[in-house]
């Protein structure tokens, strides 16, 4: 439901918001708050709000990524990452004249400079096509398929069942991890309310 507390939950995964119990692992391995660089190199997110710096061209916003994170990448092969997501490296065209879809494919490409091992996206289908949402899922199931794990947060049910190994909902502080992915609305053990919204989203 909304507000179950997902992006919430995110934001405290990731460091950025402060837990009030509970421990975070990562790799078996316990991590505190506030992470240290090594740790959070390890990490690539993209919110509901896709990442970018509107006042700077596609190859613009790559650049700077590249510097922040001290990556020698040449313009060339700049180009040649946005051409395989379907964007103009020699557009000149601001970012923030973009459309959604063009926004999160370049969130796409941010990920693939920083490499991370674990990628985060909240919401990521929100306010998208249907042709950038297939785009966004075959790149989801490529993250997979290297060996990426990958926690996304999600209302869309159908999306969620394309590309989930695994599939948990959250409802009034409680997470309940779900059987079988193809029978989640007979599984699931919530009010009439949330049922109906969760059948209008798909």
């Amino acid at each position: 439901a909304n507000g179950a507390g997902k992006t919430t939950l995110v934001h405290i995964l990731l460091g950025s918001s402060n837990k009030d119990e509970g421990t975070i692992y990562y790799k078996d391995q316990v991590i505190q708050s506030p992470y240290s660089t090594k740790i959070k190199r390890k990490f690539g997110f993209i919110q509901d709000e896709p990442l970018y710096i509107e006042y700077l061209s596609a190859i613009e916003n790559l650049q700077y990524f590249c510097a922040i994170y001290n990556k020698k990448i040449p313009r060339k092969e700049l180009e040649s990452q946005l051409a395989s997501y379907g964007l103009d490296g020699k557009d000149p065209k601001l970012v923030k004249y973009f459309s959604r879809g063009m926004k999160q494919k370049l969130s796409l490409c941010f990920i693939d400079i920083i490499n991370p091992e674990l990628i985060v996206m909240d919401e990521p289908t929100i306010g998208l096509d249907i042709v950038s949402i297939d785009f966004l899922k075959s790149n989801i199931l490529a993250y997979s398929q290297a060996e990426k794990s990958l926690l996304i947060t999600t209302h869309d049910i159908a999306f969620c069942k394309a590309i989930a190994d695994e599939i948990y909902i959250l409802h009034n502080g409680t997470t309940k991890k779900m059987k079988n992915k193809n029978n989640l609305l007979n599984e699931l053990d919530l009010s009439n309310a949330i049922l109906a919204e969760i059948n209008e989203s798909g």
